[in-house]
């Protein structure tokens, strides 16, 4: 649940940010093809960027490997886990069913609208005639003239001169050429997965504005700007909008109207030189994990063998009995005990809680909570626990090797001490004393 929700958290920020950068460096400029392919960009690389994590210090892990011992998988205790799971995941419920709600309504609003336009494309009718790129399909004023894929439906029945037959001809023509119904639909499935961001709706506005200038620009090369402005106007009023469809008669008139007027962008090398910085800071902020290491006295790594650990994330309890790994290597006893006190760090059967490891770590997650030190001063980390399992499957010895303090240790410790009995580790078939190490991460929500 809490990578779903880190992934959509992440998502929005970065469609926020593109949403931002576009209107304060690219809304005014007439690139228009450079702003499309920058929103369409910024739509992808939303998705993406979020299921990318760079270690801006990757050599601080290394203080958190441990040799000589079995490493449990990892742990995440939240303070909101701790206090109230019960009523968070009955709000979490609540929340998934109205954002599920949501997306059904527009997928079933996206469907209704295809089926719209489908019904004003008569595949097997005679109006439908086949031209140099395009389907041209005639109607007889039930909707504007407007362009779906490499269908045009002409709207046979508008008062039109050769000439403004000709301009919105090409304006068609050009949202045709260019695909702008495959933005569209991008755009419209992004509004059902991200319905309650306002952004996406804004994206929508911003990339249809964008289509518009674009079959605006291209079209006013047959005619002067003024003659094609008051085109704009006669027509505008006989506007009826299919939301996914491409017309000429689309409305923010005003906007397009100013564009056409408008003198020449700047050099488009000057957006690049301006974005560039501004999204390395952007992923640099959202994408990279730097890693913190906490202040505490240093452990002697030379002792230790560097193990697997698997993050186990809160109110996630996986299937953990497969996760525990170890190394293959020579079985040795510490040498500095003997006999019935021997303590092992690889056994040939390992230590198992009874019940198994998911009903272990559902105790620890149950049982831990955090510490009001720790909340009142912003303390977050991870304390390693080393325990004994002994031939009674007993834990004893517990104590933290690494922590934070704040009573973090502490309660890590007092939940460890307090597990039900294990299964013991077996060694040439006799119960033995095995040493064990299990990270439990606090984090603050």
């Amino acid at each position: 649940m809490n990578s779903l929700l880190s992934y959509f958290i992440e998502a929005n920020l970065y469609l926020v940010s593109f949403y931002l950068l576009y209107q304060l460096l690219l809304a005014r400029d007439r690139h228009f093809r450079f702003n499309r392919a920058f929103l369409l960009g910024g739509v992808f690389l939303s998705m993406i960027l979020p299921l990318m994590s760079f270690n801006l210090a990757p050599g601080a892990e290394s203080s958190e490997s441990f040799e000589g011992y079995i490493m449990l998988p990892a742990i995440t205790i939240s303070n909101v886990q701790t206090e109230s799971v019960g009523l968070i995941l009955k709000w979490w419920h609540i929340i998934g069913i109205i954002y599920l709600a949501g997306v059904l309504f527009y997928l079933i609003r996206l469907l209704w609208q295809i089926a719209q336009i489908l019904r004003h494309l008569p595949f097997l009718n005679s109006t439908r005639e086949q031209k140099a790129g395009y389907t041209l399909v005639t109607t007889n004023g039930d909707i504007p003239t407007c362009s779906f894929f490499k269908f045009l439906l002409w709207d046979k029945s508008a008062s039109l001169n050769e000439d403004e037959k000709k301009l919105i001809l090409e304006h068609e023509l050009v949202h045709i050429r260019q695909w702008h119904s495959i933005d569209v639909l991008i755009i419209e499935l992004l509004r059902a997965i991200f319905w309650f961001n306002p952004v996406v709706h804004l994206l929508k506005s911003r990339l249809t504005e964008v289509h518009e200038y674009l079959a605006d620009h291209y079209a006013t090369k047959q005619i002067d700007v003024d003659s094609y402005s008051k085109l704009l106007t006669l027509q505008v009023f006989k506007s009826f909008d299919f939301a996914l469809s491409n017309n000429f008669h689309k409305s923010q008139i005003i906007k397009r109207f100013r564009m056409l007027k408008s003198k020449r962008s700047r050099s488009i090398w000057i957006n690049v030189g301006l974005l560039a910085p501004s999204l390395a800071l952007l992923i640099t902020v959202l994408a990279c994990d730097v890693t913190e290491m906490n202040e505490i006295s240093p452990i002697n790594e030379n002792e230790l063998i560097p193990l697997k650990e698997v993050v186990v994330e809160s109110n996630t309890v996986e299937n953990l009995n497969n996760n525990l790994t170890i190394r293959e290597e020579t079985i040795l006893p510490d040498n500095n005990l003997s006999g019935a006190n021997e303590i092992f760090t690889i056994v040939e059967d390992q230590p198992t809680p009874i019940g198994g490891m998911t009903a272990f770590y559902e105790y620890v997650q149950n049982s831990l909570k955090y510490p009001l030190e720790a909340k009142g001063r912003e303390i977050e980390g991870k304390v390693f626990v080393q325990f004994v399992v002994d031939p009674d499957g007993k834990l004893t010895d517990v104590k933290s090797v690494k922590g934070i303090g704040a009573g973090c240790d502490e309660e890590a410790i007092r939940v460890i001490g307090e597990s039900p009995a294990w299964n013991p580790g077996l060694q040439r078939g006799r119960r033995v004393n095995v040493r064990m190490i299990m990270p439990i991460t606090f984090k603050l929500n």
